[in-house]
């Protein structure tokens, strides 16, 4: 599927490990939130070409949901947002996933941290069983 103008697309990085998300505004070009060095510092939304975005992944669509602006609002958040840094980079809380969702939803949201957080719980609760019951504070054994 061709991305059109306000679509948001993602490029599969590190063989699955994570997504790279930005808004295909046409002209082969992408807006989205990333530091021209691929560092997590100093990082803003900037525009590339589709190529420099994909950076030989490969970049599929993301479906539209109910609720969400049109294409062409889209595109046009993305580029009022240009240049900015929207209050700094944040891998957990302000991330390129949390920019377009607040380009097409106007709410920042990111799906891969919150199955991160999901699955860093399970873990822990898998492992909870290896050290036993934690003891209660005295107030409460007092009683």
């Amino acid at each position: 599927m061709r991305p059109q103008r306000g679509d948001i697309i993602f490029s599969v990085r590190a063989y699955g490990a994570y997504f790279h998300y930005g808004i295909f505004i046409g002209n082969n070009s992408v807006i989205h939130y990333r530091s021209k060095d691929d560092g997590f510092f100093n990082a803003l939304i900037i525009k590339t070409s589709y190529a420099d975005f994909a950076k030989g992944c490969p970049v599929y669509v993301e479906p539209r949901e109910v609720g969400a602006n049109s294409n062409e609002q889209t595109a046009k958040n993305a580029e009022k947002y240009l240049g900015s840094g929207l209050k700094e980079y944040n891998l957990a809380i302000n991330n390129c996933e949390h920019f377009v969702n607040l380009c097409r939803y106007n709410e920042k949201k990111s799906c891969q941290v919150r199955d991160v957080v999901f699955k860093l719980g399970q873990i822990a609760l898998n492992y909870l069983p290896l050290f036993g019951p934690l003891p209660l504070p005295n107030a409460i054994t007092n009683i």
